[in-house]
Order: structure tokens, then C-alpha cells, then sequence
């Protein structure tokens, strides 16, 4: 967005109007026009030499410090796409989640020797044949 420029138009039809100027323009013999919008809300093509510039004031600054947030409960959206429950639980602290436990899936077999119940992933890389229990690999 350009920046608006304000201005006192010296003489002619707006004589001591203050205007905005929008834009600046040269036309084919070299006359300068600046687009101006009166305080009316009408547009005019008014020549630069007719007009003074007002310089802009500083901004001044707050002597409270402000905060730089929104104080909504919410950083965008809709307020009326929220419930008011929903709204409050937005603010709620988030419940962590623990490192989950490792479930290793059982696949229980039955030994060919002894006839024993065992799990065959926990034999998975031990010395002995996986089809057989701890007991009677050792042996």
C-alpha cells in the first residue's frame, strides 16, 4: 500500500481545503497532477504547484507499555465457530503423553520336548532350536 500524503491546496477551486494525495502524475506538456480525495469524498486532479504538503507528526508513544497479543482466548479464527466450552479448553494445559510401553506381541507355542508353555519371541536369537523352551535348550 502506498503511503497517503496530506495536503493544504493553496489556491484555486478547494482553496484552504486539506486533501489526501494518492498519487502524482505527469501529463504529455509536463504539468504535474496530483490525484487528491477531498474531505467530501470527491477526487480531483489538482495541479502540485497549487498545493502545500503538511508534514506528518511523529507517532507518539504509549506511557503504559502494552502487550503486543490479542487478549482473545484464541490467536484466529471465527469466535462463533467456537463453543464456549471449546474456548475454555483451548486455555487448559496440554496432557502429556508418557512414553508409551513397549507391548511386544506374545505368539505363545507349546515346547516339543517337555510340552511347556513359553514365549517363542522372547527365543528368538537365544542358543537352541525355537521350538523348544528355555528349560530344555539349556539342557
Amino acid at each position: 500500500m502506498s503511503k497517503v500524503i496530506k495536503a493544504r491546496v493553496l489556491s484555486g477551486r478547494y482553496k484552504d481545503e486539506v486533501v489526501r494525495i494518492t498519487n502524482v502524475s505527469v501529463d504529455d506538456l509536463g504539468r504535474k497532477k496530483a490525484a487528491c480525495l477531498l474531505s467530501t469524498g470527491v477526487r480531483s486532479n489538482i495541479a502540485v504547484e497549487d498545493l502545500e504538503v503538511i508534514p506528518d507528526e511523529p507517532v507518539k508513544q504509549d506511557e503504559v507499555p502494552r502487550a503486543k497479543t490479542a487478549s482473545m482466548p484464541f490467536i484466529s479464527g471465527s469466535s462463533s465457530s467456537r463453543t464456549l466450552t471449546h474456548t475454555k479448553n483451548m486455555a487448559k494445559k496440554k496432557i502429556e503423553v508418557k512414553n508409551p510401553v513397549s507391548s511386544k506381541k506374545q505368539q505363545l507355542s507349546h515346547c516339543s520336548i517337555c510340552g511347556a508353555e513359553y514365549d517363542m519371541e522372547e527365543r528368538r536369537g537365544q542358543p537352541g532350536k525355537i521350538t523348544v523352551c528355555e528349560n530344555c535348550a539349556e539342557s
